[in-house]
């Protein structure tokens, strides 16, 4: 599947969601957006997100005492050109979180 770049980003804002939808799957929040997509689709976008998240939230653990922004933004484009500035900025305040905990 090509990912289309707008649900892909959408499913990755789902995917790093605080509070009530932290960690539940994005499927049922993506299919309320794009009811078109079938059961295929909203897996391979979760799975996509979940991809990114993590190859960012590594990132930041493996650099956690030098980590730039504009580094992991090259990192994270290099597999997943795709993901927008907003959801990077959430990947790297978040690699950040974890990798301090």
């Amino acid at each position: 599947m090509t990912p289309d770049p707008k649900i892909a980003n959408e499913a990755l804002h789902l995917a790093m969601e605080w509070g009530e939808q932290f960690m539940k799957p994005t499927q049922p929040r993506l299919k309320k957006k794009h009811p078109r997509l079938t059961k295929k689709q909203l897996d391979a976008y979760d799975a996509l997100a979940r991809e990114a998240m993590s190859l960012g939230h590594r990132y930041c653990e493996d650099h956690v005492d030098d980590c730039d922004p504009e580094q992991l933004a090259t990192a994270v484009h290099n597999k997943y050109p795709w993901v927008n500035g907003d959801n990077l900025s959430r990947i790297y305040s978040q690699g950040m979180y974890y990798a301090h905990k």
